[in-house]
C-alpha cells in the first residue's frame, strides 16, 4: 500500500521539483539578464529574496522526489537505506539539493552583491537534471541527448520560471520601468522558446523514433498533450507580447492585462511541468518496440459507440466501470451545454447548471463495488486502501463541494474574489491530476488503452479551468471569448467520458 501510494505521489513530487527548479533558475536568469542590466535595484532585491526562498523549496522538493524510488527499492528489492542512498539517482538528487542550498546562500548572504556567483549552483542543478533523465540511461548518443536535455530544461526554466518575477515586477512602484521590463522579458522568452523547442524536437526524434511510438504508448500520448498545452502557452505569451507593445498607450489597463495573461501562463506551465514529470517516469517508445498499441487497436477503442447508461443483466468489473464513466460523461456534457446557454444571456435559468455536480455523490458510492457502502471493504478499498480507489473517490467527491460553491457564485450568494476563483482552480488542478492517474494493470498495452482517454480529459479540464479564470479576470474580447471556450472544453470532457470503454 505504501509503495503504491508513493508511486502515485512520485509524479507529483517530481513536478514540484521541476517547478521549484524553474522558479530558481528562472529567477537567476531574470536577475542577470534583466533587472541588473536595466539597473532596477528594487527589482533585484525582490528577485534575490524569491530565489533564496525557491532554493529552500527546491531542497525539500528534491528530497521528496527522491523518497518515492527510495521506498520502492527498499520494499520491492529488500535493500537497506544505506545501499539505496549510494545509488546514482540518490547521489544526483543530493547534488541538486546541495546546489539549491548553495543558491539560497548566495542569493541571501553577502555574496548577493555579486549575483554572477549564482551561475555556479545553477550549473550544478542543470547537470543533476541531465543525470536523472532518460538521456543518462542510454548507451548511444548520450552526449547529444544530454546536451539537448540540458538546453531544453534550461530554456523552459528561464521562460516559465521568469513569469512570476515579471508579475512581481509589475506590482512594484516602478511604473516608468514597466515598458522596458516587459520588452526585455519578451525577448528573453522568445529566445528561450526557440532553444527549448529545437532541443525538444531532437529528444523526440531519438526517444519516439516513429509515428507508432507517438500514438501507440503512454510516453507518446504525454508528448502530444505536452505539445497541446505548450501551444496554449505560446498563445498566452503572444497575448502578453502584444499587450507589452502597447503598454504605454494602455497604461494601468495594459499592466492588468499582462498580469492576467501571466497568471494563466503560470498555471498552464505548472500543468506542462506535471506532464514533463510524468514523462520522466515512462520508458521511451524506442525501448518498448513490442509493447506499443497498434493503430487498429487504437481505432477500435476510439470510434464512437453507444454509451452504457444502465447496468447489463450480468454485471462485470468492466461494465461497472463503463457505466460509471458514461453516466458521468452525460452529466458533464449537459453541464457544458447549459453553461453555453447561460453565456448567451438568453437563458438565465441555466445558471443553476453547477447543481448537476451533486450527481457525483452517487458516483462516489458506485466507484468500487467491493468498498463501503456497497461492499465489505473500507471506503477507500480493501487492504487498508487501494490507491486507484482513493484517486477515483477523491476525484469524484471534490466536484460536489466545488459545484455547490460555483452555484452560489452564479446566483450571487458568494462574491469574494478568492471564493469566486475556486471553481476554475478546481478544474485546472483536477485536470492536472488526471494526467498522473494510473490503473494497476500489469499488461502495458491494456493499461494504456484504459488510461489514454484520461490524458485528453485532463488536458481539456486544464484548459477549461484557466479559460474560466481568464473570463473572471479578463476584460473585453478576452473575457467574451474565454466565456465561450471553457464550456466547450467541458463538453469535450463529457463526450470523452461518454465514449469511454475498457474492452
Amino acid at each position: 500500500m505504501i509503495t503504491q501510494l508513493f508511486d502515485f505521489l512520485g509524479g507529483i513530487f517530481d513536478a514540484l521539483s521541476l517547478a521549484a527548479q524553474a522558479w530558481t533558475v528562472g529567477g537567476v536568469a531574470f536577475v542577470l539578464l534583466l533587472s541588473v542590466p536595466l539597473g532596477i535595484p528594487e527589482l533585484t532585491r525582490m528577485s534575490l529574496g524569491w530565489i533564496a526562498k525557491g532554493g529552500i523549496a527546491l531542497i525539500i522538493a528534491e528530497l521528496l522526489s527522491m523518497s518515492a524510488p527510495t521506498i520502492a527499492l527498499m520494499n520491492n528489492l529488500g535493500l537497506d537505506l544505506g545501499a539505496v542512498l549510494t545509488a546514482d539517482f540518490a547521489l544526483w538528487h543530493g547534488c541538486a539539493a546541495l546546489s539549491a542550498l548553495a543558491l539560497a546562500w548566495v542569493a541571501s548572504g553577502p555574496a548577493a552583491r555579486r549575483p554572477i556567483l549564482m551561475v555556479v549552483p545553477v550549473l550544478g542543478l542543470m547537470v543533476a537534471a541531465v543525470m536523472t533523465s532518460h538521456a543518462a540511461s542510454r548507451l548511444e548518443g548520450r552526449l547529444f541527448l544530454g546536451a539537448s536535455h540540458l538546453i531544453h530544461v534550461f530554456g523552459a526554466s528561464v521562460w516559465v520560471g521568469g513569469i512570476p518575477y515579471l508579475i512581481g515586477a509589475l506590482s512594484l512602484p516602478i511604473q516608468s520601468s514597466y515598458g522596458p521590463v516587459v520588452r526585455h522579458f519578451s525577448t528573453i522568452a522568445m529566445v528561450s522558446v526557440i532553444t527549448l523547442t529545437v532541443a525538444a524536437v531532437g529528444l523526440s526524434i531519438v526517444h519516439i523514433n516513429s509515428l507508432a511510438g507517438l500514438v501507440g504508448g503512454e510516453y507518446g500520448a504525454l508528448v502530444m498533450v505536452k505539445i497541446a498545452l505548450f501551444g496554449c502557452l505560446l498563445l498566452l505569451g503572444l497575448g502578453n507580447f502584444l499587450a507589452g507593445r502597447g503598454l504605454e498607450a494602455y497604461g494601468p489597463q495594459g499592466v492588468a492585462r499582462i498580469k492576467v495573461f501571466a497568471e494563466v501562463e503560470v498555471g498552464m506551465a505548472c500543468a506542462v511541468l506535471l506532464v514533463a514529470a510524468s514523462l520522466g517516469g515512462q520508458p521511451p517508445p524506442i525501448d518498448l518496440p513490442n509493447d506499443l498499441v497498434s493503430p487498429a487497436q487504437m481505432w477500435l477503442r476510439v470510434i464512437p459507440h453507444w454509451p452504457r447508461l444502465i447496468d447489463p443483466p450480468v454485471i462485470t468489473e468492466v461494465s461497472w466501470s463503463e457505466v460509471n464513466h458514461n453516466l458521468s460523461g452525460l452529466v458533464v456534457a449537459l453541464m457544458g451545454v447549459l453553461a453555453l446557454a447561460n453565456h448567451t444571456g438568453r437563458a438565465n435559468w441555466a445558471r443553476h447548471w453547477p447543481l448537476l455536480f451533486i450527481f457525483f455523490a452517487w458516483i462516489v458510492i458506485r466507484t468500487d463495488a467491493d468498498a463501503w457502502p456497497l461492499g465489505s471493504c473500507s471506503f477507500f478499498g480493501c487492504g487498508g486502501g487501494d490507491p486507484e480507489v482513493i484517486q477515483h473517490r477523491t476525484l469524484t467527491l471534490l466536484p460536489v463541494g466545488f459545484g455547490i460553491m460555483e452555484w452560489m457564485v452564479r446566483t450571487g450568494r458568494v462574491t469574494r474574489p478568492a471564493l469566486v476563483r475556486l471553481f476554475p482552480l478546481f478544474c485546472a488542478v483536477g485536470g492536472a491530476l488526471l494526467l498522473t492517474h494510473s490503473h494497476q494493470i500489469g499488461d502495458t498495452r491494456s493499461r494504456y488503452l484504459v488510461e489514454f482517454t484520461h490524458l485528453p480529459m485532463g488536458m481539456f479540464g486544464i484548459m477549461a479551468g484557466w479559460s474560466r479564470w481568464l473570463e473572471l479576470r479578463g476584460e473585453g474580447q478576452i473575457k467574451r471569448w474565454a466565456g465561450w471556450f471553457w464550456p466547450v472544453c467541458l463538453i469535450m470532457v463529457g463526450l470523452l467520458l461518454l465514449d469511454y470503454r475498457e474492452e
